[in-house]
């Protein structure tokens, strides 16, 4: 890997780690813009500077550095599942972005992005609390919910990923 890709590996690490401070407190899983920088990045980056952007983050995160929501770390927090989750994001959008219609990657990412999610809440809170949630109250609460602004998220990402990928062309060719 190449200086250059592992510098915007980094930077696009330090993004995510900004838009996770960002937070609207939801109960347990709050809303942040991590979604919004895990579409963008996967857009915007080839595979493995994307990749390697996110496992950057998550590994910081695992090993302490508070970069994950609320400056939160470590592996037993309620939103861990959903922090597994996004290098399977990143992957299945930029593996996908040219080859599938709009919005198709989204609707793929989306799923796994809430199964590994869910299943972390509920791991986390039936070892670490004894509660049981129901899956079907977990299901509207920690994803129905967000799906509306993740989409949001998404076309913007999208949109803005067209515009720079269309001005990089333009001024390729002009040179």
């Amino acid at each position: 890997m190449k200086t250059k890709q592992l510098t915007h590996a980094a930077l696009a690490a330090g993004f995510i780690t900004v838009a996770a401070q960002i937070v609207i407190p939801l109960g347990l899983v709050p809303f942040t813009l991590q979604v919004f920088a895990l579409y963008l990045i996967s857009f915007i980056y080839d595979f493995k500077t994307a990749l390697l952007s996110v496992v950057l983050y998550q590994v910081m995160g695992f090993i302490g550095l508070p970069v994950f929501n609320n400056f939160q770390s470590g592996f037993f927090t309620p939103t861990i599942g959903f922090v597994f989750g996004f290098s399977g994001v990143v992957l299945i959008n930029n593996i996908f972005k040219d080859k599938l219609p709009y919005p198709i990657p989204f609707i793929l990412s989306s799923l796994y992005l809430y199964t590994l999610g869910l299943l972390g809440l509920h791991l986390v809170l039936y070892f670490g609390f004894q509660n049981t949630l129901k899956l079907s109250d977990s299901i509207i609460k920690y994803a129905l919910v967000f799906i509306p602004s993740d989409f949001i998220a998404y076309t913007l990402a999208h949109k803005i990923y067209q515009k720079v990928s269309s001005n990089l062309k333009v001024q390729t060719h002009t040179l």
